[in-house]
């Protein structure tokens, strides 16, 4: 629109000293009036190549427009257009948008809540990019304000949604499994958004999402101090337990070896002793008997058919 309005002022410019060139009587006014219509033209003809001109920076691509429709996409670089037309640089590379929901800072907006109704201050970042095969389409139905219309309102529905799935001392231990939801819930969210046709654009992309300063009340937090010290404390106890549970099964053990053991020591001594009985003859003990007196005694007189055994052990005495 504003190359024609500077054309139209060119050309208005130029038949004024044309007009005044004809009819000036100096012929000094003349050239003069021609100068002035050559330098016009001069001005217009910069004027038009520098609004043709355009730079796209890395990571973008443009989007042409002409009087308000898109006609177009440009890549990166140095590039040209009708001057005319107007180039919009939007970006494709990956892009964080924060999302503080937290009612107690300057800016922060509601908090989320938890399934036991308690309030839930924390920050969400979200990762995305426009993909450069349905950036056009994207572009054209949401007028350029994809991330105002699609991602914002559907980055704060998701994660309130996903936070009242835990009652608020499950955050601490569900933590990544809360991120990973929110972060499948927002990218199936975004893909639902389609063109006039009817079609998936599938233009924005969630690359992942983060989870950032997760805080409750001063009184829900001090209570959940308390709730998981306790836990803790109920932890070690158990450890105590287990462990003299431990202690009293080797004792049981080590009694039971003991008594095994005892068992077997004596029953290989009961053995022994039935086999020494089996074994003794009275000759054998006649025999035995007479060696361990031996040499006390001198000489043993035993009657006829019985058994010699001496009670008694009587030194022989010798003469002085």
């Amino acid at each position: 629109m504003g190359w024609f309005v500077l054309t139209g002022i060119a050309i208005v410019a130029v038949i004024g000293l044309i007009a005044f060139g004809r009819t000036a009587a100096v012929a000094e006014r003349r050239l003069m009036a021609l100068g002035g219509s050559a330098l016009v033209g001069v001005v217009w003809l910069g004027i038009t190549l520098l609004m043709s001109l355009h730079t796209v920076e890395n990571g973008h691509i443009g989007i042409v427009k002409q009087f308000g429709s898109i006609v177009g996409t440009t890549g990166e670089g140095l590039v040209t257009t009708a001057p005319w037309r107007q180039l919009s640089a939007v970006s494709v590379r990956n892009e964080i948008r924060t999302y503080a929901m937290d009612d107690r800072t300057v800016g922060g907006s509601g908090s989320a809540i938890s399934r036991d109704s308690q309030p839930v201050f924390l920050t969400v970042q979200v990762n995305y990019s426009l993909v450069r095969v349905g950036a056009v389409d994207l572009y054209r139905e949401t007028g350029g304000q994809y991330v105002e219309r699609i991602l914002d309102p559907a980055a704060f529905q998701i994660t309130k949604e996903v936070t009242a799935r835990y009652k608020a001392i499950e955050f601490a231990a569900n933590r990544e499994g809360i991120r990973a939801a929110i972060e499948k819930a927002l990218q199936l969210e975004v893909g639902k958004v389609t063109g006039v046709t009817g079609a998936s654009l599938d233009a924005l992309r969630i690359n992942n999402v983060s989870l950032k300063n997760v805080d409750f009340t001063d009184a829900l937090s001090q209570a959940i101090e308390q709730t998981v010290e306790a836990e803790q404390q109920a932890k070690r106890e158990e450890a105590k337990v287990r462990i003299a549970e431990a202690v009293a099964k080797q004792k049981v053990a080590e009694a039971e070896g003991d008594a095994k053991s005892n068992v077997t020591r004596a029953t290989g001594e009961a053995k022994a002793n039935r086999l020494r009985q089996q074994s003794l003859t009275p000759l054998l003990v006649q025999q035995q008997a007479i060696e361990k007196m031996n040499p006390n005694v001198q000489v043993i007189v035993c009657p006829p058919r019985t058994v010699c055994i001496p009670n008694t052990t009587t030194p022989v005495e010798t003469g002085p």
